[in-house]
């Protein structure tokens, strides 16, 4: 699988695919019940797919020729649409006469929420943000050696896993969650371009991460190991079963029914350009001072949430749309 025309039609669906994954992540998770916090655990794969998918993308881009200006565009890209964000998330505190934590706002404007981990009451979800704009900027680095042979990916392996162990006993967490971040982005660098879109491979390694983490949960839950290790290889290893899966269903559908796979590229090219938006005001509706609870029903409130989630993710990319073209006229 590389980043050519066809590739980038798939990766669309699987950035909507993997959005909705981390709605339902939060949406289970926040249910109270044990068995809803197992299945939003499985379902936080999608984010480990949007790092994957992140690095895979720029694997098959030159190294920028202005580096400088290339972190400043992708810094601009990802600021916009937070700082209206928040903007907005700042006037309904004041409107409301909630508590504002300043220290909070400040390291959320800055970004860096995700490595001090002070967060905005329902804006925990915003460390991505911090951990994405680092994987940008080993992005040129990889980009001068976009290829590694089996050998150098193990020394990469052994390190990262000596990394993880390092900081889990000093429990510095946060830097284990910037690991786990960052080598989600490598897997998807080095490691995706090499899955074979009609391969069947997605099968076993899906089955293998599933087993490992049934059985890393019923023998080693709750340690160390489990939370470091078990977690976050299972994750991975879940993420490319996903993608690889597909992948082999884009495939089969371009092969049994073109008009059909065309339609599904054109709705999901429509829905994905809003996948980053929806990931920034979701979690407000799920989480915090302004969480959806309309209802009675558990289900309800979710579903409000979500269909809340996607106007304004429609907004909030409407309005950077036109701030952007308000810079670029001034520029």
């Amino acid at each position: 699988m590389t980043p050519n025309n066809a590739t980038l039609e798939n990766v669309n669906t699987i950035r909507v695919c993997a959005a909705f994954f981390i709605f339902l992540c939060h949406a289970f998770s926040g249910s109270n019940s044990s068995i809803g916090i197992i299945i939003g655990q499985l379902f936080n794969v999608g984010v480990p797919i949007f790092f994957m998918i992140s690095g895979f993308l720029y694997n098959g881009k030159a190294k920028p020729y202005n580096t400088i200006r290339w972190y400043l565009k992708r810094l601009k890209k990802i600021l916009i649409p937070l700082y209206i964000f928040l903007i907005v998330l700042l006037i309904v505190y004041f409107v409301k006469k909630l508590d504002i934590v300043l220290v909070s706002w400040i390291f959320n404007f800055i970004p860096v929420c995700g490595l001090t981990e002070t967060y905005i009451s329902g804006c925990g979800h915003l460390w991505f943000i911090t951990h994405i704009f680092i994987c940008y900027l080993l992005t040129p680095i990889f980009q001068k050696k976009n290829k590694i042979n089996a050998m150098q990916f193990f020394m990469v392996l052994v390190g990262y896993l000596l990394l993880n162990l390092i900081f889990a006993c000093l429990q510095i967490s946060i830097i284990n969650t910037l690991l786990h971040s960052m080598f989600s982005f490598f897997l998807g660098f080095y490691i995706l371009p090499k899955i074979k879109t009609n391969s069947l491979l997605f099968l076993p390694v899906g089955l293998v991460a599933v087993l490992v983490r049934l059985a890393g949960r019923f023998l080693f839950d709750g340690s160390m190991f489990y939370n470091i290790f078990i977690v976050d290889l299972s994750q991975k290893m879940l993420g490319i079963a996903v993608i690889g899966f597909f992948c082999f269903l884009f495939s089969y559908m371009k092969e049994k029914s073109n008009n059909f796979y065309n339609k599904n590229n054109c709705i999901t090219k429509k829905l994905s350009v809003y996948t980053f938006e929806f990931y920034i005001v979701h979690y407000i509706f799920l989480s915090g001072n302004l969480k959806v609870n309309y209802f009675n029903s558990y289900i309800f409130n979710c579903l409000t949430a979500f269909l809340l989630s996607i106007l304004f993710a429609f907004i909030l990319h409407s309005v950077t749309i036109l701030i952007n073209k308000l810079l670029k006229g001034k520029t």
